[in-house]
């Protein structure tokens, strides 16, 4: 996996705090600086020792997402297409994008309460997200550290539901389309299978179906574990027949709190393009024939 990398500065600042303790206990600004100044006063000692005076964070976007054909792994498993999936495939073409993004601490030890993910197609003006995994219509059944199943389409849509018609056709082989996204194949045509989704946190929105854009807002789980390492979020896009690259621009945004009394402060990445280019086929070694541990 390759990375645009950045490191993000947060700083603490004293300002802030003065005027959020004077807000919490209705105080003047000249008490509060006077209490959070004196190093003998429980409001010093907190201030002093609960605040996180500088914080640096490396953030990484992915600069070479992994990118599947959905009609080309369909037809990898010489089955014949339908012909309503035909017709749709007949004027346009359905990809899975595997976005990556991450953050490591490399100074402090701030908290980061949300990391958003941001990407915009900027060279096809008729392409449109038909799906995003996560996406908050799975947020009741996400925990941190868990594992989702669900049916993938052929279409590209995804469903918490597994039907017995897509129960009974699955077979032996297995394909990534993303690090943490694993599909078991299916020889009923109208799915691509059963998809097995393993995350760290809950989603708490996806924004972005039928536009060229994706977003996801990420934050901590109900055990507040921490937002950090990579992160993998899948977009399913349609574009033109024959479209052969997708630019994107894409950018992060984390929001981090700095201590007791501090006020959160955010601060996005710049903005990354990504060019991938777009496979008509599968490559077979892709496929295997057991189940792989996730």
């Amino acid at each position: 996996m390759e990375f645009f990398e950045e490191e993000l500065n947060f700083t603490y600042k004293s300002d802030d705090v003065i005027q959020n303790y004077a807000r919490t206990f209705k105080l003047g600004k000249q008490e509060a600086t006077r209490l959070t100044a004196d190093p003998k006063s429980i409001e010093g000692i907190i201030c002093i020792y609960g605040i996180i005076k500088n914080a640096r964070i490396k953030t990484n976007i992915g600069s070479k997402p992994q990118v599947t054909n959905l009609k080309a792994l369909l037809t990898s498993l010489n089955q014949k297409i339908p012909p309503h999936l035909e017709a749709l495939f007949s004027y346009k073409d359905i990809y899975s994008i595997c976005h990556t993004i991450g953050a490591v601490h490399l100074e402090g030890n701030a908290k980061v309460d949300e990391i958003q993910y941001n990407a915009k197609i900027v060279n096809v003006d008729e392409a449109s997200t038909v799906e995003l995994i996560p996406n908050t219509r799975f947020k009741e059944v996400l925990k941190a550290n868990a594992s989702i199943q669900g049916s993938f389409l052929a279409t590209g849509t995804v469903s918490a539901e597994i039907p017995d018609s897509l129960t009974s056709a699955l077979l032996q082989d297995y394909i990534s389309i993303g690090s943490n996204v694993q599909i078991q194949l299916s020889s009923n045509m109208n799915y691509i299978g059963k998809f097995t989704y393993s995350l760290k946190f809950p989603v708490v929105q996806s924004l972005g179906v039928g536009s060229d854009e994706c977003t996801w807002i990420l934050n901590p789980d109900e055990e507040q574990n921490k937002l950090l390492g990579d992160q993998f979020l899948v977009q399913i896009i349609a574009v033109p027949k024959g479209t052969s690259k997708l630019i994107y621009e894409a950018n992060g945004v984390f929001k981090v709190d700095m201590g007791i009394f501090s006020f959160q402060q955010t601060k996005e990445t710049k903005k990354y393009k990504i060019e991938i280019d777009l496979p008509f086929a599968i490559q077979k070694d892709k496929i295997i024939s057991s189940s792989p541990s996730i």
